[in-house]
């Protein structure tokens, strides 16, 4: 039998059987789908209660794809491959009761990750009307792991925003910049609800605090559980961006730009890094093309080699 032909947009059916066997029907799907996966959950299953798990089940087994979860499906929406069950009823499942009007949430939502699908989804299922979300920069995403690889700011608040209105057409998503633990949470008068994970948690109290001191009123924690993915090698969790962020390291980041006879003179290169990183590896290869090598400790230097030369020797590493 051939292969079947991918497509770009599929949407994955979930019915009452589909949802006891997630796993194996979000591998069959994938296999099929090169760029976006909906998951459409019928009349009769929970919304809420499948929701997460098929958040969990993607990051198991198609971390590479782009899976969504519909809340508030358009009509209009044209997927080139739908994948159902005979049996499963293709009807939205209903949630009509959403208890909030405005709901606040924050974070740094580097890399869009299906962590920060279940929290925004969760945002959407609280509210009737809007979604404020404040996006860290500058020196509140310092203290994060790898922060100088984070996606710029612009970039961070156009996946948040896209993937509100992508998933749901009801509500609202006001996107904000904070370099505050606050931002909007503590000065807009119409918030109802605070949605926090286990780890932002204070950061909620700490919100109802400055509220109390400006005279607003407090606002209701939502506590969410988010994802968890554990890493038994670094002891973190996968299902991060911090995860996201050390996947990237030792990959190029921007174009080799080569500009013959601006530097006339030899190179001095330095390798560093820790245990296992590939220092020997990459001195061995430019050893074998007549550089001069010395190791100082754990330190290895090389000298005496022309830019063109260290240039093409870089690229076959």
């Amino acid at each position: 039998m051939s292969d079947p032909i991918m497509v770009d947009v599929g949407l994955l059916v979930v019915g009452s059987r589909c949802a006891k066997s997630l796993s194996a029907a979000l591998a069959s799907a994938s296999k099929q789908v090169t760029g976006r996966l909906y998951v459409r959950i019928c009349s009769g299953v929970d919304l809420r209660e499948v929701m997460p798990k098929v958040y969990v089940e993607a990051s198991r087994v198609c971390d590479f794809l782009d899976v969504r979860v519909l809340i508030d499906e358009s009509s209009t929406r044209v997927f080139d491959r739908i994948f159902a069950d005979g049996d499963d009823i293709a009807t939205q499942s209903s949630h009509a009761h959403r208890p909030y009007r405005s709901v606040v949430l924050g974070g740094t939502f580097d890399r869009l990750h299906n962590g920060h699908k279940v929290l925004l989804s969760a945002a959407i299922l609280a509210t009737s009307e809007r979604i404020v979300c404040g996006v860290t920069f500058g020196e509140m995403t310092h203290k994060k792991c790898l922060w100088e690889l984070m996606e710029p700011l612009e970039v961070r608040q156009k996946a948040v925003k896209d993937f509100v209105e992508d998933v749901s057409n009801k509500v609202r998503c006001e996107v904000h910049s904070i370099s505050d633990a606050f931002g909007p949470s503590i000065v807009d008068p119409d918030l109802e609800a605070i949605i926090v994970s286990q780890e932002t948690r204070r950061g909620g109290h700490a919100v109802n605090e400055q509220r109390k001191k400006r005279g607003l009123s407090t606002l209701i924690i939502e506590e969410v559980r988010l994802l968890e993915g554990e890493d038994k090698v670094l002891g973190e969790n996968k299902i991060s961006s911090s995860a996201r962020r050390r996947a990237l390291l030792g990959t190029i980041r921007r174009p080799l730009r080569i500009n013959a006879g601006s530097f006339p003179r030899p190179f001095v290169i330095g390798l560093t890094g820790g245990i296992a990183s590939g220092k020997s590896n990459a001195a061995k290869v430019l050893a074998r093309n007549k550089c001069e090598v010395s190791i100082y400790r754990s330190r290895i230097k090389i000298a005496s080699l022309s830019e063109s030369k260290i240039s093409s020797m870089l690229i076959s590493l």
